[in-house]
């Protein structure tokens, strides 16, 4: 079920006031494309999703965590620590991995006990971080 957005207008009548309820227009939305081809001339970019990684202990490094996520089948990360509301107990990381592993990035068992993942939400990180 798909909700729309409603515009209220406010009409003042003589004798009464009314709302006169009309759907919001929706914008049409491009469709976008991904190429298939294997090309060696040409090629794109490998997209990544990004993963929030958090309840290492204080002294796990980002080269603990791409060896770790190496021996596991996970390569081409981008890693990068993040400030933790309290450093002195648990490390926070935001893990970048291709698109096509963001799957098995996820799984609770690719995780040692303890540390738990969701996904980066960028802007909700950004204003956290202007307050400080």
């Amino acid at each position: 079920m798909k909700l729309t957005k409603i515009k209220q207008i406010q009409v003042k009548d003589a004798d009464t006031e009314f709302t006169v309820v009309q759907r919001k227009r929706r914008r049409s939305q491009l469709q976008t494309t991904f190429g298939t081809a294997v090309s060696e001339e040409v090629k794109g970019i490998t997209r990544y999703a990004h993963l929030h990684v958090f309840g290492f202990e204080p002294n796990t490094t980002e080269a603990n965590i791409t060896r770790y996520l190496s021996k596991k089948g996970i390569n081409k990360i981008k890693i990068e620590q993040l400030k933790s509301r309290r450093p002195e107990e648990y490390a926070s990381y935001k893990i970048s991995v291709p698109l096509e592993m963001l799957e098995e990035a996820q799984k609770p068992s690719l995780w040692p006990t303890g540390v738990k993942m969701n996904r980066f939400l960028e802007r909700i990180w950004l204003k956290s971080q202007q307050k400080t």
